[in-house]
């Protein structure tokens, strides 16, 4: 009976350091728990733009100078509220409109000094024959005024999935092959605020000629201001049914995002003009990120420029 007792003890005594063992290796691998309180919220977003986020060289911004002026702005005993509003001033210091803050309460947008822009497309449809055709995608027709003049407005490139062409896109083929006898065509973005770039990308290819390279693309993939991947560059290709006659593209300060992708891919077709005001500026993958608390953020993680090196 002693013998069996000791080994029972034994065992216990193994488990016991097992179990101990196994927590401890749970903090090794996991870390320490996330502070939640309102100094470590402010800390951990902080530290994250500081070590993913891709543009603040070039948008000439000292991102410790901030911390310097939103950290004393942080006590233990402040409201949610105040919480994001210090977090949403932060975040404004970069003026990019891919970075955003969200709670269950309240939404920010980095891009503070942005007002929308208001484009009356029943205007538009009203100089269109018969009001042309709207299938919720494109508004898309000929000028009653001069019907050798086509129009085709793209509301967005969003889509059901990133993955691959969603329907609605295929769509362009049959709209261009209804306009192909035109002279020349109208393209809208405005107000395009982008979408998935498998959409953007095989719409774009139909109104090209030639092969092109557009877009070289950096994207962080460490913690130092200048760790980032090897460029990758982006090239256009004539596909599908084409409209290569003369094209005018509209833009203005809401076509962003993917939108930007396609004016700078068919900027470089020479049948292409652009007219209108600059696009938005936000070009870069944005990558959401998650706070203990519930709350939602995004972070630009990409530097992006045009084949000459502009970022723009």
């Amino acid at each position: 009976m002693v013998k069996n007792t000791n080994k029972k003890n034994i065992i216990l005594a193994i488990l016991i350091i097992l179990l101990l063992a196994s927590v401890s290796a749970c903090q090794l691998f996991l870390g320490a728990d996330a502070d939640s309180s309102p100094k470590g919220i402010f800390n951990t977003m902080w530290n994250d733009f500081n070590e993913t986020y891709a543009l603040f060289e070039h948008k000439g911004v000292d991102w410790n100078d901030v911390y310097n002026t939103y950290s004393p702005q942080i006590s233990s005993n402040m409201s949610d509220q105040a919480l994001f509003d210090v977090l949403k001033d932060m975040i404004q210091e970069l003026n990019d409109s891919h970075v955003w803050l969200e709670s269950p309460f309240d939404y920010a947008n980095s891009a503070k000094d942005h007002i929308k822009i208001y484009v009356n497309f029943d205007t538009v449809r009203s100089l269109l024959l018969n009001e042309g055709t709207d299938n919720g995608d494109f508004l898309y027709g000929r000028f009653t005024s001069n019907t050798n003049i086509g129009y085709i407005y793209i509301r967005t490139f969003d889509g059901d999935t990133p993955i691959g062409v969603n329907d609605w896109a295929r769509a362009i083929d049959d709209i261009i092959d209804s306009l192909s006898n035109t002279t020349g065509l109208i393209l809208d973005v405005r107000n395009n605020e982008g979408g998935f770039y498998s959409n953007m990308n095989h719409i774009a290819s139909r109104f090209v000629s030639e092969r092109a390279n557009y877009k070289i693309v950096r994207t962080k993939n460490g913690t130092g201001r200048n760790d980032f991947s090897d460029p990758l560059t982006y090239t256009i290709r004539p596909a599908g049914t084409r409209y290569t006659n003369p094209i005018v593209l509209l833009t203005n300060g809401d076509t962003a995002s993917a939108s930007e992708w396609f004016t700078q891919a068919l900027l470089t077709q020479s049948h292409v003009t652009q007219v209108g005001t600059a696009t938005n500026g936000a070009l870069s993958t944005r990558s959401p990120r998650h706070l203990i608390n519930g709350w939602r953020y995004s972070v630009s993680v990409q530097y992006i420029t045009d084949m000459a090196g502009n970022c723009y």
